[in-house]
């Protein structure tokens, strides 16, 4: 394994999360890398904290930009990154000494262009969880339409940019959607589609920190983009990946279902437009949720009520949500 392997961090504001971000990284026993800075115009001291760093390792490069929002950020990154293989870590995360070694070490074994870890959820008090995997696979290697499968099945891995190893050139002409939530919905099925292999392994080595403010954790708003990015998903695989249809429009219903149930929490009204559409969307779509045999039985009896009667389908949420805490 002789290849550079460029590590994109884009920064804003984690003056208090940086420093154990890049020292899990200088310290990787895979020597070559390149450790990208993307400091996206922060406003507390993540740009001196990064640029101390840069005087203590030559591997590492700092970019200071306007705030343009994760996706500009990484796309920046890639635009500057000179190694073969690609990551992404977020700048409040980090990962354990042998994360690149390993996830390299995959790919060149097993001839794929991308490869996928587990992450390990770290609380800001201190907890740590993992989400144990029922199937135990050691090595799972797939062709694009049955990581694509694996992809919306979430039995695996989900669609974070995280935790994934990537050969840099599937990014040629595939971008982060810039100024959208669910960044990278929008982008990993084009990516598994690109590439020849992909392999998943049943290691944890991604601490994926869990904290109140950061982008993925904000339930403050309604974003509709991973509706969005759940279509423009279903439109793409069942024109290329037929036997995935009820897959894909099993995953743009349940897309639906997930922002229906964020406005239940977070006790905000919906228009009576965008409530008739979910409505009429879901059950247009709820033949394939009734022949996908990827779904849980609990999964369809859920998606089953809201079909047919939205007020029990809010008492269902809200049973369901107090008896298993989720």
């Amino acid at each position: 394994m002789n290849k550079k392997v460029s590590i994109i961090v884009p920064i804003y504001n984690v003056e208090k999360y940086l420093d154990k971000c890049i020292n899990s990284l200088v310290n990787q026993t895979y020597k070559d890398i390149e450790i990208l800075l993307i400091d996206d115009g922060s406003t507390d001291k993540s740009g001196k904290i990064a640029e101390e760093w840069v005087k203590k390792d030559n591997r590492i490069n700092i970019y200071h930009k306007t705030n343009g929002g994760l996706s500009d950020a990484r796309n920046y990154g890639i635009k500057k990154a000179s190694g073969t293989y690609i990551c992404f870590i977020d700048s409040d995360d980090w990962v354990e000494t042998n994360y690149i070694e390993r996830l390299l070490l995959k790919i060149y074994e097993n001839d794929c262009d991308i490869s996928i870890c587990n992450p390990i959820y770290d609380f800001e008090n201190g907890v740590s969880k993992i989400k144990q995997k029922k199937n135990n696979k050691s090595n799972y290697i797939m062709n694009s339409e049955e990581a694509i499968l694996q992809l919306n099945n979430f039995r695996y891995f989900d669609m974070s940019a995280c935790f994934k190893l990537f050969k840099k050139e599937l990014f040629n002409n595939i971008k982060f959607p810039k100024g959208k939530y669910c960044e990278d919905f929008y982008i990993m099925f084009k990516l598994f589609d690109k590439a020849n292999k992909i392999v998943y392994f049943n290691e944890y080595l991604y601490h994926y920190m869990q904290r109140k403010g950061s982008i993925s954790h904000n339930n403050n708003n309604l974003r509709y983009d991973f509706i969005y990015a759940a279509y423009e998903q279903m439109l793409f695989v069942e024109r290329k990946y037929p036997k995935l249809k009820n897959v894909v429009r099993s995953a743009y219903v349940s897309s639906i279902l997930t922002i229906y149930n964020k406005s239940i929490e977070n006790k905000v009204l919906l228009r009576s437009d965008i409530k008739e559409k979910f409505i009429t969307e879901v059950k247009n779509n709820y033949k394939y949720v009734r022949e996908n045999s990827q779904i849980l039985l609990i999964k369809k009896f859920q998606i089953f009520l809201f079909t047919k009667n939205i007020t029990i389908y809010k008492i269902f949420f809200r049973l369901y949500k107090l008896i298993f805490k989720v």
